[in-house]
């Protein structure tokens, strides 16, 4: 149990660690004590220290910390961090390797249980939490298929660093349909794609374009598209189908100031709920438009599961099963070959 303001640092401050800066300096019960990152970023009236090693050798006390840094720091950061009783909220993926991820996972659960959440913002996003809920209540009987989108309109920044499509991007619509699904996959297909945007982005990729098919036992299906190459806009939709209707969540072309969460049946719409979206400004990054208020609510879920001591709703485990089927959906599409016709 730890008194309120939670001491956090901000490990990492790119693109995403900004966005967690924000909402820390926002949070009534947190307080935003420094940053770490070897660039000279700056966080007005925060101490930055080179090194998570300068941190703790000169800075501030530190409760809690949130590790933004690129992916293949993920492993070597956070065990820093945990060593020195520090709970932990790491952004997604886990590591940089699918096998890694198991062995750090597995690390984890045996040395430092309880120490670390991921950062899969969809689970806090109030539209697929209230989706959850319809399914939970049987509002479209028994879900046959889950389909989950995510394609994103605009070049990837200068200095990203991602290691790969599926496990970069397609790790939130993995996680999601797990979460939803309350079930694993018994077997993964895939394709993967250099469609457009690897032509003009300066970070390199495997693939700009995929699609993953998951199989579950009962007969039910997920499918997942994940595209860099959606020019005409942010688009982020969940469907899930159902024996008595359909449940839909965003939409493409929608009001950027609201998120939809519709149901259907063959007489046409039942019911509709609208979530309103904050503006975070010019220059914000479009996911945040969609996303704001799930990242807040996830950094909600972490401060306060710190300051009580609890278990995190998301932990490494989670990220090893996403884990998991990404892997199969990487083999998949390397084992993948496409039919000719004769001409």
């Amino acid at each position: 149990m730890l008194n309120a303001p939670l001491s956090v640092a901000v490990v990492g401050l790119g693109r995403i660690g900004r966005v967690h800066a924000h909402h820390l300096v926002e949070h009534p019960l947190a307080r935003l004590v420094a940053i770490v990152d070897p660039q000279p970023k700056v966080e007005p009236g925060v101490p930055r220290f080179d090194s998570i090693k300068a941190l703790l050798a000169q800075g501030p006390p530190v409760e809690a910390a949130i590790v933004a840094s690129p992916t293949a720091l993920h492993r070597e950061h956070v065990q820093a961090l945990v060593r020195a009783k520090i709970r932990v909220m790491v952004e997604k993926p886990l590591t940089a390797d699918f096998d890694e991820d198991a062995r750090f996972a597995d690390w984890l659960r045996a040395h430092h249980p309880n120490s670390v959440m991921l950062a899969f913002q969809r689970r806090f996003d109030g539209p697929l939490v209230r989706l959850r809920g319809w399914l939970k209540a049987g509002r479209i009987g028994r879900p046959f298929k889950f389909v989950s989108i995510l394609e994103d309109s605009r070049l990837m920044p200068a200095g990203y660093e991602s290691p790969g499509l599926l496990q970069d991007m397609s790790v939130h619509n993995v996680d999601e349909l797990l979460w939803l699904a309350e079930a694993e996959p018994t077997s993964v297909r895939a394709q993967g794609h250099r469609l457009f945007s690897q032509a003009h982005s300066p970070v390199s990729e495997d693939y700009d374009d995929a699609s993953i098919e998951l199989s579950f036992e009962g007969g039910f299906i997920g499918q997942i598209g994940v595209s860099r190459n959606h020019v005409a806009g942010y688009r982020v939709e969940t469907w899930v189908f159902g024996e008595t209707g359909v449940l839909h969540v965003g939409a493409f072309q929608q009001n950027r100031r609201e998120v939809l969460l519709e149901a259907y049946d063959v007489e046409g719409e039942r019911s509709r709920e609208t979530f309103p979206t904050r503006d975070y400004g010019d220059g914000a990054p479009e996911f945040l438009e969609r996303f704001g208020e799930a990242y807040a609510n996830e950094l909600d879920h972490f401060v306060r599961a710190c300051l009580a001591g609890e278990v995190f709703g998301v932990g490494p485990q989670d990220a090893q099963r996403a884990s998991r089927v990404l892997a199969a959906a990487a083999t998949a599409v390397q084992a993948s070959a496409a039919h000719h016709w004769p001409v």
